[in-house]
């Protein structure tokens, strides 16, 4: 649980230090947000040290409840 605290509260911080210093990376003609990095960034430290698996976060995708993400991403496509 205190795991997960740290980890949330720090890609937190560093999600809105991105967004106010370093809105943007660019490499060549490619630019990518920051706040995608530090927000995959968080979230692979969360599968590395155990605070979440694989298998509870395939549930959360492809659960049958009305708030389903692979459904609510459908709909804007």
């Amino acid at each position: 649980m205190l795991k997960s605290i740290l980890i949330a509260g720090i890609t937190c911080v560093l999600l809105i230090a991105s967004i106010i210093f370093f809105p943007k990376i660019k490499a060549g003609k490619m630019q990518i947000s920051t706040y995608i990095v530090v927000s995959l960034t968080g979230a692979i430290f969360m599968l590395l040290l155990g605070v979440v698996n694989f298998e509870d976060i395939f549930k959360a995708m492809t659960s049958e409840d009305s708030v389903n993400p692979i459904k609510i991403l459908i709909l804007f496509f």
